[in-house]
């Protein structure tokens, strides 16, 4: 099953986005992980983008 970013709210969603950046920190210090932190980048980039183009319901 598949969590969108519009199901989370603000809280949660920079929750995890910040929990992304960390590994994403983590993994670069280690040379075979440097492709993928640059994906983990990326993908926390496009879901703060996303979260960004929603509207607020409240």
């Amino acid at each position: 099953m598949t969590i969108k970013v519009s199901q989370l709210n603000h809280t949660d969603l920079l929750s995890i986005i910040g929990n992304i950046l960390d590994t994403a920190q983590l993994l670069s210090t280690i040379e075979s992980g440097s492709p993928l932190a640059f994906e983990l980048i990326e993908f926390a980039q496009q879901a703060a983008q996303e979260a960004s183009n929603l509207k607020t319901t409240n």
